[in-house]
């Protein structure tokens, strides 16, 4: 199963899951990083919800699992979407 991160200038997140290879993407919807996420400098641990807060999904993400200067740019657009909700920074380890 293939999964893709998407993340818009405005700083929402979109989830979408590929199936097998030759599959269809299944439509991916607007998805929030809940508290419990941890972003390490060398791994992510993401709790993606949907806007009520109902846990859709749990990412472990290694820096090996994609090319170097993109797990940078997603590192950096996940720590800028914690901070800008105070309640996740003070609840969250962002190192």
């Amino acid at each position: 199963m293939r999964r893709r991160i998407d993340i818009s200038g405005l700083g929402e997140i979109r989830l979408t899951v590929q199936q097998s290879l030759g599959a269809v993407p299944a439509r991916a919807d607007v998805l929030q990083l809940l508290p419990g996420s941890t972003l390490w400098p060398h791994s992510l641990l993401l709790l993606l919800g949907s806007p009520g807060g109902k846990l859709v999904s749990v990412l472990l993400i290694w820096p090996d699992s994609l090319a170097r200067e993109q797990f940078r740019m997603l590192s950096v657009a996940l720590r800028a979407i914690a901070g800008r909700d105070n309640k996740f920074v003070g609840n969250n380890k962002i190192l």
